[in-house]
């Protein structure tokens, strides 16, 4: 499964109004009081950003997009993502791994990865690349064990962080030691480090621990985007408004799964009658589910009304 957005934007105003406007979140346009501004990569962008969930199963005969979230285009990747791990795991209970590019990886986010047994894995570095690279490597809930390219050190724990503490004589030998990120002190180089440095760094190393032929998973997901710009005159949405550009995004997906599902059926017609059952099965859990929910509601309800009659006694 992998996940990724792009940007739904408006005509750019090139008066001498717009350049004053400071923050992102202020009215854009008269008749979009919804979009936001944004500038990533050197372009800006003004309206929503949608956000699109698929499977890319290598084993399944047909992958299709399961989760779509429209926001703010000024709201952080990260903040979006974590926002839906929940649902993600809630509609595919077997997830167990996730693909996503830099702009989406958090500390808090591989703590709710964490929590869900879903495996991250970041297919690019969000900011500069360490010139020289210090892994670390959790040994207990209190020690951790740091390496780099010429020493391997356990840490200690220090008031709010943790220390790693280098020779400072191995140090002064090192060719890397003028682009090291440690600390040089009187009598060794130190490195202070939390937790969250440790799940980054592994969320990093995770796309290494899983065979070649899924690294590069994500890469179909352009197709993908392709598929809602194609309906966009010059990539600019038509129609204004979060909801409306909700109904084009459910629409585009609704569309584009149907397509898949209906090609699949051409190429293999045997398969529409497990496809059927798969639908059925769906169904039924769903309204399981609603009835369940229903009934809940009602209970609280029925309590809620005794404690008014009780009261009102």
């Amino acid at each position: 499964m992998f996940f990724r957005a792009f940007y739904c934007f408006r005509e750019k105003d090139r008066s001498k109004k717009s350049r004053s406007i400071k923050k992102s979140d202020s009215v854009q346009a008269p008749d979009d009081t919804d979009a936001t501004y944004r500038r990533k990569q050197g372009k800006s962008h003004k309206g929503q950003s949608i956000n699109i969930v698929e499977t890319a199963n290598p084993d399944n005969p047909i992958n299709l997009l399961t989760d779509i979230a429209i926001n703010p285009n000024n709201k952080d990747d990260c903040k979006v993502i974590g926002e839906r791990i929940d649902q993600l795991k809630a509609k595919t209970p077997d997830l167990d791994e996730i693909h996503f590019d830099g702009a989406y990886g958090s500390s808090d986010n591989d703590k709710k990865f964490k929590s869900q047994n879903i495996n991250p894995i970041q297919t690019a570095v969000r900011g500069p690349k360490a010139e020289v690279e210090l892994d670390i490597e959790q040994n207990s809930e209190t020690e951790y064990e740091v390496n780099c390219p010429h020493q391997k050190v356990k840490s200690s724990v220090a008031r709010k962080r943790y220390k790693a503490t280098f020779d400072i004589e191995k140090c002064s030998t090192c060719p890397l030691k003028s682009n090291c990120p440690t600390l040089i002190m009187k009598k060794n180089r130190v490195l202070y480090f939390t937790h969250d440095d440790y799940l980054k760094k592994k969320r990093r190393k995770n796309i290494l621990t899983i065979p070649k032929k899924r690294r590069r998973l994500r890469n179909n997901v352009e197709a993908t985007v392709n598929e809602f710009v194609c309906k966009m005159r010059k990539t600019k949405l038509k129609v204004r408004g979060s909801f409306k550009t909700s109904v084009f995004a459910y629409s585009v997906a609704i569309s584009v799964n149907f397509g898949r599902i209906y090609r699949l059926i051409l190429e293999n017609p045997s398969g529409l009658f497990l496809i059927l059952l798969d639908f059925i099965r769906n169904v039924k859990e769903r309204t399981l589910n609603l009835l369940k929910f229903s009934k809940e509601q009602s209970q609280v309800h029925r309590h809620h009304s005794l404690v008014l009659i009780n009261e009102s006694f």
